[in-house]
């Protein structure tokens, strides 16, 4: 028996380290996930450094998950990696991760996703070399995320920064400057390639000399894959002025268009609006998506009006919309809500906020009653969201959706958020008692009324409002989830399963 155990390994026991549900269990062990898109794995430092020697059982093993160990880079979960070792292993890198300034120049020239974000820190760079050249080194990009210092000078773009770049998907652009190229000159190497743009703060920002002078519905460069296109739809940021006539520009080379987003100012844009919405109508047949920023004066009650916005959403569409959002939406303005009931027919998704605010002594109800008829004609609608609703009359506001027959029998997700003036949401105070017994066992396997919490968590927050919204929509069976602020219910005849989240960016 001990001269059995001290003999060599035979090619028999070699080969068992090869059979396809062992390696495919150990691939498991590094948590990968694809989506279609990105593909990440375990963040867990320890889990890595467990990772790093459970490789080293085989030369076979080795060889074959030494790459994917080292397919993301992220500064979070290589930090325990010596520097020699990232740059050894810089070529195996396909998914690169940074958020701060460069300190050292990586040989990765085989990347497919690059996103580079900056801290607020970081406020005195004058220039990125190291980043410049990270960008125009890798031809084979196909996702480019790039935000530029956060300061109040924005470096100016260049173009040989994008001139390789002939493979780009997606491109998202945040604080740049647009002041010494037409930023044509960026989209042009990757034209046949692009589905998404977003941008995000950008000055000075012009397409330049995109249509021909001789014939304005004809355009130099196409862009016949582009379907997605955001321009500082954020919130909350400082306004940029990008004006309708420049994005009318941008539409004309995107046949393909289906979603489009924009912050639209309510005084000057009467005229560039009207005619952007004419102009989606007639080259963008698939454009069935908008989220709309609604730039007005809260403290101007005529401009509540938000004449532009009202004339775009209703005219921008001739097969109609299946999902709009609208930021800072106009409250208790009928003619705005009627401009999205024109659509009632292909609504599918509805997006608003600050609908209900009720500003200069008028009441949210009469917010909630301008909203009341969406839920009435639109009749497709699958998810609606209201966000920025006030604590104040949320149980009037909730009575006049009750009170009245819903036409949107195949509404699946109903959500709303609220807007906090200045409490914690853990302080917030329920309108019901205290303690409330039925409300306090809510979890993923104690049911309320019907309705299940996704996260197993025994502490909740508003439960007298949550328990009054159960009711408001008993009756309404179609409606599977519930979404209030950061808590998600859920109406089924089994406890849920949790879903994983892909967290937005930005």
């Amino acid at each position: 028996m001990q001269d059995n155990q001290q003999q060599p390994a035979t090619s028999t026991s070699s080969r068992a380290l090869n059979i396809p549900e062992i390696l495919m269990a150990v691939g498991a062990s590094f948590y990968l996930s694809g989506d279609g898109q990105t593909t990440k794995w375990a963040t867990n430092k320890d889990k890595i450094v467990c990772l790093v020697a459970f490789i080293q059982v085989s030369k076979l093993w080795f060889r074959t998950f030494h790459p994917i160990l080292w397919h993301s880079y992220s500064p979070f979960t290589m930090s325990l990696f010596t520097e020699y070792s990232v740059l050894t292993n810089a070529p195996h890198i396909r998914i690169f991760y940074h958020f701060d300034e460069l300190s050292r120049q990586l040989n990765c020239t085989q990347l497919v996703t690059l996103e580079l974000l900056k801290s607020y820190t970081v406020r005195k760079i004058l220039d990125l070399p190291l980043e410049r050249q990270l960008v125009s080194t890798n031809p084979g990009l196909r996702t480019l995320v790039w935000e530029g210092p956060q300061s109040s000078v924005f470096i100016d773009l260049q173009k040989d920064d994008f001139t390789e770049l002939g493979c780009v998907r997606e491109l998202v652009l945040y604080r740049w400057s647009n002041n010494n190229m037409p930023f044509i000159d960026v989209l042009r190497p990757m034209a046949s390639s692009l589905t998404i743009l977003e941008l995000c703060h950008i000055t000075n920002f012009s397409i330049g000399n995109l249509m021909e002078d001789s014939d304005r519905t004809n355009t130099r460069v196409t862009l016949p894959r582009l379907e997605t296109v955001l321009v500082d739809t954020y919130r909350y940021e400082y306004v940029r002025r990008v004006s309708p006539t420049v994005m009318r520009e941008l539409v004309v080379a995107s046949p393909n268009l289906r979603t489009l987003g924009l912050k639209l100012h309510q005084v000057d844009d009467r005229h560039g609006a009207r005619e952007l919405a004419m102009y989606l109508r007639e080259y963008c047949p698939n454009f069935h998506e908008l989220t709309i920023h609604c730039v007005h004066n809260h403290l101007d009650v005529e401009s509540a009006t938000v004449v532009p916005t009202t004339a775009f959403i209703r005219d921008c569409s001739t097969s109609g919309l299946t999902k709009l959002a609208v930021w800072d939406a106009p409250w208790n303005n009928n003619e705005f809500f009627l401009a999205i009931i024109t659509h009632a027919r292909t609504l599918v998704d509805l997006e608003l906020s600050w609908a209900v605010e009720g500003y200069f002594d008028v009441r949210s109800v009469d917010g909630a009653r301008c909203i009341l008829p969406l839920f009435i004609q639109c009749h497709q609608l699958k998810r609606f969201m209201i966000t920025d609703v006030p604590l104040g009359e949320l149980i009037d506001i909730f009575d006049v959706w009750k009170n009245e027959e819903w036409g949107c029998k195949g509404l699946e997700t109903f959500g709303i958020k609220f807007a906090w003036d200045g409490d914690d949401e853990d302080g917030a105070a329920s309108d019901e008692d205290e303690y409330d017994a039925e409300i306090d066992q809510i979890s993923g396997i104690n049911p309320v009324m019907g309705w299940y919490q996704h996260d197993g968590d025994k502490r909740h927050v508003f439960s007298g409002l949550v328990k009054y919204l159960f009711r408001m929509l008993a009756g309404k069976e179609s409606v599977k989830t519930l979404l209030v602020d950061k808590y998600e219910y859920s109406r089924l005849s089994v406890p849920p399963v949790r879903r994983p989240v892909r967290l937005y960016r930005r």
